[in-house]
């Protein structure tokens, strides 16, 4: 059971107890932005058990407009017609992110290809589709597409796809694997933390789990999804009242908090299972 140090962290309307139980130190992180979190007052996502759903995978476009989560290639200076060219394609990749946020990846799909036929391939280009195929459920041409970005300012996104693709095979050391080298490309990426603590939570690994989502939760104290896989961890752990009270700190209703504890009944840690 995941425990905290109560003689160091307080839940907000409740007094702090001295404990001083041992192995208590890396739980406690779970409580430094509980106040934070309770700032939270979306409803609760529904969760479900594959990492390629919400809470995680299905976070919607991984935030590109965002200058923390959006690679950054250098560009040389360009002639005044070839920058009104690559204007206009940004112009248009910046559709074809809005189409994958709003769920329209048959349509993204068109327009990607209708941007390589105007100004030809590009690193970009090429993780939205495999972004909007693997979203379609088209694995393994997601994965060729992953697989070319290696060595570009994609990789780190790549990575994260190629651990969501793991993950929906059910491929659970492979999927550990891409997901720890995408935090390590992009370590300020909440969704890349978020997506490997859930991984490790699927695979009983708790502590590790634990880690990933506390900073996931302080890099992006409003996000929900993250908010909601600490729940999990909490439940899975045993601590039903710590969970609770995460929970009531961040307005989950009763509702949200009973399919929080359904799914948390699939989750053990690695040490229970048997061989």
């Amino acid at each position: 059971m995941l425990r905290v140090d109560r003689s160091r962290v307080a839940i907000p309307g409740r007094s702090a107890r001295a404990a001083g139980r041992p192995g208590a130190g890396a739980a406690a992180l779970l409580m430094l932005f509980a106040t934070a979190l309770s700032a939270c007052t979306s409803p609760t996502h529904r969760v479900e058990q594959g990492i390629d759903q919400a809470p995680i995978g299905r976070a919607g476009v991984m935030k590109l407009n965002d200058a923390a989560a959006r690679p950054s290639p250098r560009r040389s200076a360009a002639p005044a017609g070839q920058a009104a060219t690559a204007s206009d394609s940004e112009l248009h990749n910046e559709l074809i992110r809005g189409m994958i946020a709003q769920d329209q990846f048959y349509a993204a799909v068109a327009h990607i290809q209708a941007q390589r036929v105007s100004s030809g391939d590009s690193t970009e280009l090429r993780w939205l589709e495999g972004d909007a195929r693997r979203r379609l459920g088209e694995l393994s041409e997601a994965e060729r597409l992953f697989n070319t970005l290696g060595d570009s300012a994609y990789a780190a996104h790549a990575q994260h796809g190629l651990g969501l693709i793991a993950a929906r095979r059910r491929q659970e050391e492979r999927a550990l694997t891409h997901l720890t080298s995408a935090v390590a490309l992009h370590p300020t990426a909440a969704e890349f933390r978020n997506d490997l603590g859930y991984a490790y939570l699927r695979a009983g690994q708790f502590d590790a789990a634990l880690r990933q989502l506390a900073t996931a939760a302080e890099l992006a104290p409003d996000d929900p999804r993250i908010r909601n896989n600490l729940i999990l961890l909490l439940l899975a752990s045993g601590d039903t009242q710590r969970a609770r009270d995460m929970a009531d700190n961040s307005d989950v209703d009763a509702a949200g908090f009973a399919r929080l504890q359904a799914q948390a009944r699939q989750f053990t840690p690695a040490t229970a299972r048997r061989p």
